[in-house]
């Protein structure tokens, strides 16, 4: 039995659990996923989610930070903010979107535990808490 690849892991997980998202792009090669996270309290992201190859997805995070116009002097203040505390160029901006927005890899090795996709959501969960803390 071919193993399945990790998107569709998360897809199936997904369904299982009853937690809303949209498909995209299979039949164009381009398999995704599109969905909305709440996470620290009052927040939502939005996550693009889409298929490298069997065992790693790509993940972009969008609306971390709930801004979207933002002045580009300030902008770039937070971006600078968060990046300094994390140690790390973490944030930027999607001119495209208007949005404040990270991108990173997971991979099957990463993400151990019977459900995957309750994996990810709390990993993804867990970096955008981590982000909010860099305003305190």
């Amino acid at each position: 039995m071919e193993r399945r690849s990790l998107i569709d892991e998360c897809i199936e997980s997904f369904k299982r659990t009853g937690f809303p998202f949209t498909k995209f792009g299979k039949l164009e090669g381009k398999h995704g996923i599109i969905f909305d996270l709440p996470f620290a309290a009052e927040g939502s992201m939005l996550i693009h989610m889409y298929e490298i190859d069997a065992d790693t997805m790509g993940v972009n995070i969008f609306d971390l930070i709930p801004y979207r116009f933002v002045e580009k002097t300030i902008r770039e203040n937070i971006i600078n903010t968060v990046n300094r505390k994390m140690r790390k160029e973490i944030l930027f901006y999607n001119e495209a979107a208007c949005r404040f927005c990270t991108s990173f890899e997971m991979k099957r090795e990463n993400l151990f535990g019977p459900d995957v996709g309750a994996r990810v959501r709390q990993l993804i969960c867990l970096l955008g808490a981590q982000i909010l803390l860099c305003f305190k």
